[in-house]
């Protein structure tokens, strides 16, 4: 079944929350999710336009340089970093490891990818 124009409209509305989540969490110092809500950020954004561009669902993966390949665009080396890390990151914020977290779930590190994941969206959404 084609997606309608109110279905990618509904995962656009839906990416920009994920981010407003992102920085939620980050703002009360849940880090870790902070970085999560930013891949779920991306990846809706993503399969919006997947759908507007093949008039098809989006495939189910959450390997957002998967999608990202899908799309009819050229990517800048930024773009892939931020497809290949979020996607690390949508992992490891599931099995919280401990060096992983002490490492990666920082302050420092969800400002940085919220500010990337705002800065992406805010080209590829209308």
């Amino acid at each position: 079944m084609d997606p309608s124009k109110s279905t990618i409209d509904l995962w656009r509305k839906e990416a920009r929350e994920a981010l407003r989540i992102a920085e939620l969490a980050h703002n009360d110092g849940i880090y870790w999710a902070s970085l999560f809500n930013c891949h779920h950020a991306v990846e809706k954004a993503l399969k919006a336009q997947y759908m507007e561009d093949k008039s098809e669902n989006p495939p189910t993966t959450h390997a957002l340089l998967d999608i990202a390949h899908e799309l009819s665009r050229t990517w800048e080396d930024g773009d892939v970093t931020l497809f290949d890390t979020l996607t690390d990151f949508a992992v490891d914020t599931r099995y919280h490891d401990e060096t992983w977290l002490g490492k990666m779930a920082t302050r420092e590190h969800s400002e940085y990818w919220i500010e990337r994941t705002n800065s992406f969206l805010s080209a590829l959404l209308p």
